[in-house]
């Protein structure tokens, strides 16, 4: 009766929902470039099913689908929302592109105007492309974001998630800026991020006809709910999904008619019961009718509360002027809001994080203190041309293809000198490109300390490091879920240890200079950078504790065995080369895992005396000295507080015994830190 229409965005698409985005993306171009080169005569529709195999074999599959075709299309319909593939699943020129970094390992490199690497460069330029594809929709959003980002200077993520995604073109844009202006000086349509909700649900014929249609209907029924829920899935004859909607609407109007201080637990269990079947909006309903408690007498006090004022009071039917409003009408008029408003939250909320997933492959966006905003440069650059940019016209050709930002729009042609001078105009400082350059890196630099000092204390790296010791998919959730889902454990490991050492160095080190990973813009870990270099190399300067030294920090998360085949000999052969490429600087080696096997511990003991050949420069390296570690030990010098020049200066003692090597570790270093006072 009244037809469902799209009322917001997404990105992407909810099957590809994945942790580790930029990786799977990786692996599933290889993928489909090893598929239709093993299967050259044959079409996708064909290899379907033997591409879910190879991302089995692969490990980035877990289970098995029962439809696997179905599994497959799922899971590369994002690389094709994203322009990476085809409708046909071939690699498009894009795609090629990043291919073509990681073959030559130059995905993290920076050297670009936007001081973010190759590949978040390629996907900057795909969201800068990419359109809504529904009829309803004339809309780039991300060009919508960075509309608004400029006008707001800000997002809180509460607008990112639930206000942005309802613009369906520029006119809504605007709109929306002026309607979030207004929210956040607490006045007219925009005070509130429901109002604002409403308003737009409220500009909707189709809402506008059901609430009427809802409001003067004799009886309401399972039908009648269901008619005017517009529940995409609900088509007459089959499960009609509003259905659990009728027994929260008749709970309600139950205790409606009760006065109020007679309303009993009987009453609330019938609500509680109905709220609970209502899947995703059940928590907006909850936290409506029921509060935060999760006592049953606070629950009961609430529930009191609210009925005695929330579904009573007057409002104005859109089509009938100065019509007196009685208590049924008043409760569905209310009834239908709340029900449609937590369906259109639900629905946000969901596509929210998909959002925020597929613009953060950028690079330029900052999630941090429940706010969204640009990059420095970012900032300064959109800031020149997202005026012109919005009232582009859609060009839906650009999509596949490999384009240059003035490719892409004229507007995108901005000289880097005029990006100077603003930030010049800004900061009040002369600057030129170098020093701009210097100057975001400071800034950078004041980032991940005002990170660190908010999210990794000691305290919490303590806790995170004791998650990780034992690997487990419930412990591993965790560290993601608190860290970030866009990194294997593994890569936030060594990214955890390079925070303790900032710690272990009284905050003295240039942390950002000496990970060997790649960060994104929130300064968080997305993945080890190629080229099978050191985890982490810090620069210490001369200080009256120790000379100027480079410490090499390697991690490691593998198992026994493997432990003693995947690093016995990159960690020494890592060392051997930093100290040929250094050869008038001190240096030395700390081996960090979860798990020390004693073989390992003997091999790197060993180095002490046996020298390593470099062939780069034919030097031979001696005296190599590698101190072996686990996560117990780290987690003793952060909650004892050791700093490093005891740190340094224990190590190098524990180097210089003569204790035998199957007992050096546990004798020299592991039962010393045990007892650290």
């Amino acid at each position: 009766m009244f037809e469902f229409k799209s009322y917001s965005w997404v990105v992407g698409t909810t099957s590809f929902r994945v942790k580790e985005i930029n990786y799977k993306i990786e692996q599933q171009l290889i993928a489909l470039k090893e598929l239709f080169e093993e299967n050259p005569l044959k079409n996708w529709r064909e290899l379907q099913v033997t591409y879910y195999e190879k991302l089995h074999e692969k490990g980035l599959l877990v289970g098995n689908a029962k439809n696997k075709a179905k599994d497959a299309r799922e899971k590369t319909s994002g690389l094709k929302e994203l322009g990476l593939i085809t409708e046909h699943r071939k690699i498009t020129e894009v795609g090629s592109e990043i291919l073509n970094l990681l073959e030559q390992e130059e995905i993290n490199d920076e050297q670009n105007e936007f001081m973010i690497e190759a590949d978040a460069l390629i996907y900057l330029k795909q969201l800068l492309k990419l359109y809504v594809r529904d009829s309803q929709f004339s809309i780039r959003p991300f060009v919508a974001l960075l509309y608004m980002l400029d006008k707001l200077d800000y997002l809180t993520e509460e607008e990112f998630t639930f206000l942005l995604p309802l613009c369906k073109n520029n006119r809504d844009v605007k709109t929306m800026v002026k309607l979030i202006q207004g929210r956040r000086e607490g006045k007219g349509a925009g005070a509130s991020i429901n109002s604002i909700i409403l308003h737009f649900m409220n500009r909707m014929p189709n809402y506008r006809q059901a609430r009427e249609y809802f409001i003067e209907q004799k009886e309401v029924t399972v039908e009648l709910i269901c008619a005017v829920g517009m529940n995409r899935k609900s088509r007459e004859g089959e499960k009609m999904y509003d259905a659990p909607y009728f027994d929260l609407y008749q709970a309600l109007w139950e205790s409606l008619n009760i006065d109020t201080e007679k309303i009993t637990e009987v009453e609330l269990n019938k609500v509680k019961s109905a709220i609970k079947q209502l899947k995703k909006p059940s928590k907006w309903w909850r936290l409506l009718l029921l509060g935060k408690s999760q006592r049953k007498a606070d629950q009961l006090e609430f529930f009191r509360n609210k009925m005695s004022r929330l579904f009573r009071g007057g409002f104005t039917l859109s089509s009938k002027k100065n019509v007196e409003i009685d208590k049924e009408t008043a409760f569905r008029n209310s009834f239908y809001t709340f029900m449609h408003l937590y369906k259109w939250k639900a629905n946000l909320e969901e596509y929210g994080d998909l959002n925020k997933r597929y613009f953060s492959l950028a690079d330029i966006l900052i999630f941090q203190d429940e706010k969204v905003e640009l990059t420095l440069f970012a900032k300064y650059f959109f800031h020149l041309c997202v005026d012109q940019l919005i009232e582009e016209p859609i060009q839906t050709s650009l999509l596949n293809q490999s384009l240059s930002f003035e490719q892409i729009s004229p507007a995108l042609k901005i000289d880097t000198q005029d990006v100077v001078d603003l930030v010049s105009e800004k900061t009040g400082k002369r600057l030129d490109i170098p020093s701009m350059r210097e100057h975001f890196k400071r800034e950078k630099d004041s980032q991940l300390e005002a990170l660190i000092n908010h999210r990794f204390s000691k305290e919490k790296l303590v806790e995170l490091f004791t998650l990780i010791e034992s690997r487990n998919d419930t412990n591993d959730k965790a560290v993601q879920s608190y860290v970030t889902e866009n990194a294997d454990i593994p890569t936030i490991f060594e990214y955890l240890l390079g925070v303790s050492w900032y710690h272990i160095s009284g905050k003295t080190i240039n942390l950002m200079d000496s990970w060997n990973m790649s960060l994104d813009a929130n300064l968080l870990p997305k993945r080890h950078a190629a080229g099978g270099g050191s985890d982490i190399v810090i620069d210490f300067d001369a200080t009256t504790d120790y000379p100027n030294h480079k410490l090499m920090l390697e991690a490691t998360l593998t198992n026994a065995t493997n432990q003693r085949r995947a690093e016995m000999e990159p960690v020494s052969r890592h060392l051997g080369t930093l100290k040929a490429a250094n050869p008038d600087t001190e240096i030395y080696g700390v081996f960090v895992s979860n798990h020390l096997d004693i073989n390992v511990v003997i091999d790197f003991r060993s180095r002490k005396d046996v020298p390593y050949f470099d062939r780069t420069t034919g030097t031979l390296v001696k005296d190599n000295m590698i101190i072996p570690v686990d996560t117990e030990n780290i987690k003793t010098m952060l909650s004892k507080d050791i700093r490093y020049s005891t740190i340094y200066r224990f190590f190098k003692s524990a180097y210089t015994t003569d204790t035998p090597i199957e007992r050096w570790y546990e004798e020299t270093i592991n039962a010393p830190l045990k007892e650290y006072a």
